[in-house]
């Protein structure tokens, strides 16, 4: 049985880890590298298949060793040191064995890197010469770089692009080849670049020919293979207002315009496989796209128009398939509720395809039911009744650069929005109406994700407040802060924001287990509120209230800025485990019309996503500890958080993960309140109020979703000022130190 393998490098300056890939037999999986409790689960399982098939299949069989893959791992790493310019490397394994148990350690001898020295170019057609020299600086290649395999063939791919972007739809990638030339004596490395025709195109003169978009076929909701049936009486002629004409066929789901706009190309363009690509990517992302395809072909005569195409032009046709228009859904859902029962019901609508133009409109009704009973001081025959509806509209738009219909266009989608929702409790009756514009859209190859919220309106009118719940909460100083009577006021904001997030994944979803990239993540945002309309109350003289701030609507409306900045980063171990690095800052500043940040604004600390150690808002501000020891909603919110966490992450068997984390961090005040003792951030001091949690967890990967269970820890505690209790750590108590949580996704 093969018991370990390792690879070790004759050399420091080459980390073996990066070669461990290119191993064709590894070992038994190990949980978090230490234990081979899959491989233990098979054996439990014994030789009787049938009654223990289940254990059979969450665990894993032992790796019986073989030599004649570890000569085949010995050819990979020789191939993949030679590909990245280690032209005389070699490497060797040895065994050992020890009763059944076999441990292979692999050494590599990369020897002397080979770098190049001279570059010359081949290039037989005099257009293919040109248009290269004219894009030179883009290239990959450089005198002293290493002589990779992998450099070569980045650089044939950019090669190929540039000339299939400037009309040449025969190239591929045999159009471009390397001779690489060295010495006995010496490690340079003259390299010999060759463009030219490939055996793999049709004829010389094709490979050689610049084609030119010659007709532009549009079908709706017909297949390939019935184009041959349709009648000159079905199609549609549409101008571009550029001269252009594109034919379009079927029962037309977009308006004309909106057609043409995510078309990338025109009759009389010259070839452009970037646009060809751009063209399928765009139709595919409308929301009443089911499928869509563009081909291409050298037809030279139209059969249906009775026209001869010239010899250097290419068939555009564009196969467009929509989804169904309408779409109607229903949820429904159970609650409870500390043992109050209820019941929530929602029906949506959605048209994806409103004014012909792939605008998407979803209208939402939602109702909800929950029978509270055991409330001392209300009215008893009162319960929890909710109602809201929602519409949103969905707009693509198109955004040029300048106004010429050759240059690549950006898409951004608007989105306007329309809420209003009411809520009956026996305590309080609250309205809340919220609107609002924003627009969102991608650059950098979709890694990087723009949102601007031009503007959001929210208002919150509270027509009644029980007086139980107004002498309990609002007016007994005592018990609660301003923060509590501001949040149960009549509320206006009137804010705009823009966020940014750049993932090196792509708009691959960074919330799924990943062992095969080192990636990272950088979310920034900033939002403001009430600027505007404080400058034109200023202006206008506006009416203030007793305690001097502008009024709107008899309002005192918010003022504020805020900003955070998150940064996360994947380092993987291997094809099993990684670790994963976050950290997070939150600045929320009120000014101005505004004494205190509104709440839904303000941060909290602990909870799933957040130091583990603590529930959801159990943590901070500072020091701060409620009075009788149990989680304050109103008063454990603060205006500043530090997060900073670390985990390791291993994949166990079958759909399951584990891991093992640290997370320290906590939430502060910008201001002294007396009810939130300890609050107040303090730069000489706040590294002492950090508090620190450790614990591990087990995912259930679904693929689409991940579904979490964490049990963490308190570790450092900033309640306490002895050393016993500040840190838990070194003298735990579970009943006291432990949090189990419970989400959907991964922290960070």
């Amino acid at each position: 049985m093969l018991s370990s393998v390792k690879i070790k490098s004759a050399e420091k300056t080459v980390n073996a880890k990066n070669y461990d890939r290119y191993l064709k037999q590894h070992p038994n999986s190990k949980w978090f590298g230490l234990v081979k409790v899959p491989l233990g689960i098979y054996c439990i399982a014994g030789k009787d298949t049938s009654r223990h098939h289940a254990l059979h299949k969450l665990g894993e069989s032992p790796v019986v060793y073989d030599s004649v893959m570890s000569k085949n791992s010995l050819s990979n790493l020789r191939n993949a040191l030679i590909s990245a310019g280690y032209l005389k490397a070699d490497a060797n394994y040895t065994e050992r064995r020890k009763g059944y148990k076999t441990n292979i350690e692999y050494t590599i001898f990369p020897g002397p890197l080979y770098s190049i020295d001279n570059i010359e170019w081949n290039i037989e057609n005099p257009e293919f010469r040109k248009i290269v020299r004219n894009d030179s600086a883009n290239s990959h290649l450089f005198k002293g770089m290493a002589c990779d395999v992998n450099v070569l063939n980045e650089e044939r791919n950019r090669i190929v692009k540039l000339l299939q972007n400037s009309g040449y739809y025969n190239v591929n990638r045999d159009f471009v080849s390397f001779v690489a030339d060295t010495s006995a004596f010496s490690k340079n490395v003259s390299l010999l670049v060759n463009i030219s025709f490939a055996s793999g195109a049709r004829d010389s003169v094709k490979a050689y020919t610049r084609y030119h978009i010659g007709k532009v076929n549009f079908y709706y909701n017909i297949n390939e293979d019935s184009v041959e049936n349709i009648s000159k009486s079905q199609c549609d002629t549409v101008n571009d207002g550029y001269g252009s004409v594109v034919y379009s066929y079927g029962h037309a789901m977009l308006r004309n315009k909106t057609m043409l706009r995510n078309v990338y190309f025109r009759p009389g363009d010259i070839y452009n496989q970037s646009k060809i690509q751009n063209t399928y990517q765009r139709l595919g992302g409308l929301a009443i796209t089911d499928f869509a395809s563009v081909k291409l072909s050298e037809a030279e005569c139209d059969s249906m128009h009775g026209q001869k195409n010239s010899a250097d032009a290419l068939t555009a046709d564009i196969f467009f398939k929509s989804r169904n228009v309408n779409s109607i859904s229903f949820e429904l859902e159970g609650t409870n509720m500390a043992g109050d029962l209820g019941a929530a019901a929602a029906l949506s609508f959605e048209n994806r395809n409103v004014f012909k133009g792939a605008e998407s409109f979803d209208l939402k009704l939602r109702g909800a039911f929950e029978a509270i009973k055991g409330l001392k001081g209300y009215n008893n025959n009162e319960n929890y009744i909710e109602f809201g509806v929602e519409a949103n509209l969905k707009v693509p738009m198109l955004v040029r650069p300048l106004q010429h219909r050759h240059r690549m266009s950006s898409i951004v989608n608007s989105e306007i929005s329309l809420l209003y929702n009411t809520q009956d409790r026996p305590e309080f009756h609250r309205r809340t109406l919220t609107a609002g514009i924003r627009y969102l859209w991608n650059s950098w190859q979709n890694k990087l994700q723009h949102r601007l919220d031009l503007i959001s309106l929210n208002y919150v009118f509270m027509p009644w407040i029980s007086d139980t719940f107004r002498h309990d909460y609002l007016e007994n100083t005592s018990s609660r802060n301003s923060v509590l009577r501001y949040s149960y006021e009549d509320l206006f904001i009137m804010r705009s924001a823009y966020n940014m997030v750049y993932n090196s994944r792509g708009n691959r979803s960074s919330r799924l287990l990943d062992y095969t990239n080192n990636s990272y993540r950088v979310r920034f945002g900033i939002e403001t509120a009430g600027n505007l309309l404080y400058l034109l109350s200023h202006i206008l003289h506006s009416e203030k209230n007793a305690d001097g701030h502008y009024k709107l609507f008899n309002i005192a409306f918010a003022q504020y800025a805020k900003a955070d900045l998150d940064f996360v980063k994947n380092f993987v171990i291997d094809s099993r485990n990684a670790v994963a690095f976050h950290a997070g800052i939150g600045l929320a500043l009120p000014y101005g019309n505004a004494l205190i940040v509104p709440y839904e604004k303000r941060y909290f600390a602990g909870g799933a996503n957040s130091v583990r150690g603590w529930s959801v808002r159990e943590l901070g501000p500072g020091k701060y500890r409620s009075k009788d020891g149990k989680i304050d909603f109103i008063n454990q919110t603060g205006n500043i958080k530090l997060d900073v966490n670390l985990e390791y992450r291993t994949f166990l068997f079958w759909k399951l993960h584990g891991a093992v984390f640290a997370d320290c961090g906590n939430i502060w005040t910008t201001r002294n309140y007396s009810d939130q003792p300890g609050g107040k951030f303090q730069f000489n001091n706040f590294f002492k109020q950090l508090a620190a949690a450790y614990g591990i967890g087990l995912r259930l990967n679904l693929d689409y979703f991940v579904l979490r269970f964490d049990g963490g820890m308190k570790a450092v505690n900033p309640y306490y000022s002895n050393s016993r209790e500040h840190f838990p750590i070194i003298h735990p108590r579970f009943s006291r130190d432990f949090t189990f949580h419970f989400a959907v996704g991964l922290p960070f």
